[in-house]
């Protein structure tokens, strides 16, 4: 009674981290960066769909963390995107269109999709 259930799954996730790191063979070589995102990435998880993924069987969460990394390095620098917030009619016109909200559309539809499949899971 009175303990926060998110601090219980932040807890546990980390525990999941820090076993995982010390599984790692290689400690010289290590990329910090998959295992910290995969942390952070299972907190998130589990507090929205209820479950977390293990660090060995998370190639759905970190293609998603992927997807979405790169919509929005590429959203900042789309001045196609600017463009078609400033003249929305150009959004309208068949190849136009695609650089202006079309490629974002795709790239948001892509995405989606895991979050459709893990509210229905």
């Amino acid at each position: 009674m009175g303990k926060n259930l998110m601090e219980e799954q932040v807890r546990s996730s980390i525990a999941a981290y820090i076993e995982h790191l010390s599984a790692i063979e290689d400690k010289d070589n290590v990329d910090m960066r998959w295992p910290v995102q995969v942390m952070v990435a299972n907190i998130i998880n589990e507090a929205l769909f209820g479950y977390r993924y293990k660090h060995e069987e998370c190639q759905p969460l970190m293609k998603y963390v992927e997807d979405f990394n790169y919509m929005v390095d590429h959203l900042a620098d789309s001045k196609g995107m600017m463009l078609g917030m400033g003249f929305p009619f150009l959004t309208k016109l068949p190849i136009v269109g695609w650089y202006t909200f079309g490629a974002f559309k795709s790239a948001m539809a892509k995405i989606n999709e895991y979050i459709v499949e893990n509210v229905e899971r």
